[in-house]
């Protein structure tokens, strides 16, 4: 039977609570530096997925994508203010 681990939210950046975890059992499955997590909802639960490679690849790059849109949509509105095309 595992342990059960309770951890406490330690401090708040501007009004954001920040919970950190660590412990070997972390790298025992699985999860190390770098590792993709995804949150899901739960009745008071935080749920931690690890993201498959593939899956956190492929959201990596819709970010980039979106990133890229928003820069672009910006230049675009800061071109039509001055009176350019």
């Amino acid at each position: 039977m595992q342990k059960e681990k309770i951890y406490t939210v330690q401090e708040m950046e501007e009004g954001v609570p920040r919970i950190t975890i660590r412990g070997k059992w972390l790298h025992s499955i699985g999860i190390g530096n770098g590792t993709k997590l995804k949150y899901v909802e739960g009745r008071n639960m935080i749920i931690l997925i690890k993201v498959p490679e593939k899956e956190a690849a492929k959201h990596e790059q819709c970010e980039k994508m979106n990133k890229l849109e928003r820069q672009i949509n910006f230049m675009k509105k800061e071109n039509a203010l001055a009176g350019g095309f």
